[in-house]
């Protein structure tokens, strides 16, 4: 990644505000297992901990293993349906936050 590109991510992460969100699914099979998972900032996000390394050009074979381990370590939780089939969660998102919601 460029400077240039660098400095435009970092500018377009810190633009926005973290948002709350609620999630509400009905009709579901009661206890319904789902998986959610996020990648945000803090998960599956290696930018910064290539900073911490003092942004090396190139990384070391050890540093590139540690910055692909990073990313992809996302943050996943496991959520289940109620007995009646509705399924709730709230969250707080960082900007820039994606979300997967999978059905197990």
């Amino acid at each position: 990644m460029s400077k240039g590109s660098r400095d435009i991510a970092e500018k377009t992460l810190a633009t926005g505000s973290p948002k709350k969100y609620a999630l509400e699914i009905s009709d579901l099979k009661p206890n319904t297992k789902f998986e959610i998972e996020i990648l945000d900032q803090e998960h599956a996000f290696a930018l910064r901990d290539w900073q911490k390394m003092g942004s090396p050009e190139p990384p070391t074979r050890e540093q590139t293993e540690h910055l692909q381990g990073k990313a992809i370590t996302t943050a996943k939780t496991d959520v289940y349906a109620d007995e009646k089939g509705s399924l709730s969660w709230n969250t707080v998102l960082s900007p820039w936050a994606v979300v997967l919601l999978k059905e197990l």
